[in-house]
Formats: structure tokens, C-alpha cells, sequence
């Protein structure tokens, strides 16, 4: 299967890195920028599959970039996902009638963001969305395979740890034990 294109317009630091966990590259081809003039010029130069764009971002909004590339490009092949804070949601309104396919409301949690995001790129592209979607449950399933064959083996390594303690420890009492007795029979 290729790799979803998808841009990631985001201007807070901290909301690009869950978007970076949440996005497996597995089924994610991702580029981040973090405002809305870099995310037009990426637009026009990589033709991404699906555009992620914040409601607020420095020196061109969210919406500025949704009604340029609807309006100005006449672009309406490209899923784009508005995000947004609670405090925002009229707004999505006026995208909704600039031809988005959905929105997020942040925060969002890591685990959700691949299956939301696809759920709304199936709008657009039914049969990539599932494949895709497929993929993201399969590279799930890995990393909690990954995680928990790990914690096996820190557990195997801390019990052997244990263990080799403990023989020290019964070996280093055992040499006392036998000093004291030969103190002991030492005239």
C-alpha cells in the first residue's frame, strides 16, 4: 500500500509531536509546517493526500487556507480536517461550507488520531482509506507485541538480576561463615 500523504499545519510545538506519535509512519507519509503561508507552499509542491490544518495559526489562519485552496486553487480532491479548541467550533461552520470532509477537537489522544483522520479521508477515497486503516490496526498490534515482548524480557533480565544477587549474597555469607569458624578454631 503507499503511504497516505498528509500535511500537518500546526503552530504548537507540543500538538506537533502528538500528531508525530499518532501518525504511524507505517501508513503516514508526514510533513509538519507551523503556519498557514508554509502550508500553502507545500500544498502546491508536494499534493498531499489529506491536509490537517489548525483553526489558529500565525501569519495566514486555518480557514484563510481552506478557502484558498477551495476558491483561489479549486482544489476539492484533497481531504482537508480543520482542527480546533471547544471555544472555536462556530467557526467550523464557515469550513464546513468550504467543502471540509470533518474537523478535530483538541486535545485529542495519540491512539485516535490515525483512525479519525482516515475515517474522514474515506469521504474522498473509500478504498485507500481501508487498506490504510487496515494497516494502521496491523502496525498497532506490532508496537503492542514490540511492548510487551520488552516487558517480558526486563522482567526475565530483573528476576535473573535477582537471582544473581541472591547467589552473591549466599556466597559472600557463606565465605563468612567459614572465616568466623576458622577464627574460631585458631588458638
Amino acid at each position: 500500500m503507499d503511504k497516505i500523504k498528509i500535511l500537518v499545519a500546526e503552530d504548537a510545538r507540543l500538538i506537533q509531536k502528538i500528531y508525530e506519535s499518532g501518525l504511524l509512519q507505517d501508513v503516514f507519509e508526514i510533513r509538519i509546517v507551523s503556519n498557514g503561508e508554509n502550508a500553502m507552499k507545500v500544498h502546491s509542491a508536494w499534493n498531499p493526500d489529506i491536509i490537517l490544518l489548525d483553526m489558529r495559526m500565525p501569519e495566514m489562519t486555518g480557514y484563510s487556507v481552506l478557502k484558498e485552496i477551495r476558491e483561489k486553487n479549486e482544489d476539492n480532491s484533497t481531504t482537508i480536517i480543520m482542527a480546533t479548541v471547544l471555544s472555536y467550533e462556530d467557526d467550523i461552520e464557515a469550513c464546513i461550507n468550504l467543502g471540509i470532509q470533518g474537523y478535530i477537537v483538541k486535545p485529542i489522544k495519540v491512539g485516535e488520531i490515525g483512525e479519525k483522520i482516515l475515517k474522514y479521508y474515506r469521504k474522498v477515497n473509500p478504498e485507500k482509506a481501508r487498506a490504510a486503516l487496515d494497516e494502521l490496526r496491523e502496525a498497532r498490534k506490532r508496537e503492542k507485541e514490540i511492548k510487551k515482548e520488552r516487558a517480558g524480557k526486563a522482567q526475565k533480565d530483573t528476576a535473573d538480576v535477582k537471582n544473581k544477587e541472591t547467589e552473591e549474597k549466599t556466597a559472600e555469607d557463606r565465605v563468612q561463615k567459614e572465616n568466623s569458624l576458622n577464627r574460631e578454631e585458631d588458638p
